[in-house]
């Protein structure tokens, strides 16, 4: 099961990066872009191993869209979307070794100038490395307890066009690097650095760097839709600086919403989620705990509200959730048994949940389809804490639309 995740995660990811640029004929502009990054690897701990400076050397393909015809290009200012793959050396060739990573991305625009302005590149891929958590061989690994995992990446960073074919960006990365709760230790690996690389057009870009472009206005539209989720998550038992060698169950899910397309662009909605944990329900019968013994059903529920917010970019969705627990009895009793926070931050882990992914839709969300079918890939936190990581198949189901 777990390696059926992996590989689906996988898929996902790099299926994304490929449908997000469907439809726009001539309306891109290819590029290739090198990149260098230098930074550090932050402690997670008191106990995190030394490290020198972490590098990373980058390749990134992708387009340029300026499409005035296309809804989500218009409303992100033009966006560049790709595929990044990088190498990683982490400064400390013992403990963490180095890692591959693939991660398709978005680069929205600030401004209404395709140059001389600052950008936010969001990428969500995963990662390879060439050396994990290991009892005997590795023990203070605690950060990376698998081979491969979820990765993050945020930078800042600001162009400046050199020629029709080159620009240069200087930015600011942080990179997280989390297996989801799937396989133990997984304190989570986090990296700030500094980059500088240069894209390079393969058409001429018609514009200069003080140039602003035109934008159609948009129509101010809104449309109500209703949503159904299954999901099935992979969850070890342990708190994330456990040993590793748990078994690993799953986590079932179910989840309806309601909620507003705005623009044809942006999605809103809240809705209820119920989760049943089938390691808290094998624990329970386990080892007898007294408080959950007579229910161990209720013991391993979860039920929780949520707002969700997500990015359409045709068939390619950008979702994130922030959901309050209203049901989630044993993480009381979990908590105790591996974990040792302090009040506030237990209280915020055991109230308030968290989840962030891709979805690949079946139909063009920019068609506006009355009825839509998506798979989805999702690492789901407690607060800020991984808790497990998800595949998920999800129907849509869109009203009229009408003017505000």
């Amino acid at each position: 099961m777990r390696v059926f995740t992996i590989l689906f995660i996988i898929f996902i990811l790099l299926k994304s990066s490929f449908c997000i640029e469907d439809g726009d004929g001539d309306k891109t502009v290819a590029f290739i872009q090198p990149e260098f990054m230098i930074g550090k690897a932050l402690p997670g701990n008191s106990n995190f191993p030394e490290t020198k400076s972490q590098t990373i050397y980058s390749l990134s393909i992708g387009k340029l869209h300026y499409n005035p015809e296309k809804l989500w290009t218009v409303y992100f200012n033009y966006p560049s979307t790709g595929l990044s793959v990088f190498y990683s050396n982490y400064g400390n060739n013992e403990v963490f070794g180095s890692s591959i990573t693939v991660l398709p991305y978005i680069a929205l625009n600030t401004s209404r100038r395709h140059f001389n302005s600052f950008h936010f590149k969001i990428g969500m891929g995963a990662s390879y490395f060439s050396t994990s958590y290991n009892k005997y061989s590795n023990p203070r690994n605690l950060a990376v307890g698998s081979r491969i995992s979820w990765v993050f990446q945020t930078t800042a960073y600001y162009n400046l066009l050199l020629s029709k074919h080159v620009d240069l960006n200087l930015g600011v990365s942080f990179i997280h690097h989390s297996n989801g709760h799937t396989k133990l230790p997984n304190l989570g690996l986090n990296s700030v650095l500094l980059s500088v690389s240069s894209r390079i057009y393969l058409d001429p870009i018609q514009t200069n760097n003080k140039e602003k472009f035109q934008k159609p206005k948009l129509n101010r539209t809104k449309q109500y839709f209703a949503m159904a989720r299954l999901g099935i998550g992979m969850h070890e038992f342990g708190g994330p600086d456990s040993e590793t060698g748990g078994v690993k169950r799953a986590v079932n899910i179910v989840s309806l919403g309601v909620g507003t397309v705005f623009k044809q662009v942006v999605k809103l909605r809240v809705g209820f989620t119920y989760r049943f944990y089938q390691q808290y329900y094998n624990y329970i019968l386990d080892y007898q705990p007294e408080k959950y013994t007579d229910h161990p059903v209720y013991g391993a529920s979860n039920l929780q509200v949520y707002i969700g917010g997500e990015f359409l970019l045709g068939h390619i969705g950008i979702d994130g959730e922030i959901g309050i627990n209203i049901l989630k009895p044993f993480y009381a009793y979990h908590h105790e048994l591996y974990e040792d926070d302090e009040a506030v931050k237990y209280w915020l882990k055991k109230i308030f949940s968290s989840r962030i992914g891709l979805k690949l839709y079946l139909n063009n969300t920019a068609d506006n389809p009355k009825n839509n079918l998506y798979v989805g890939a999702y690492i789901n936190a407690n607060f800020g804490q991984a808790d497990f990581s998800e595949i998920s198949l999800g129907f849509v189901h869109r009203f009229g639309m009408h003017n505000e």
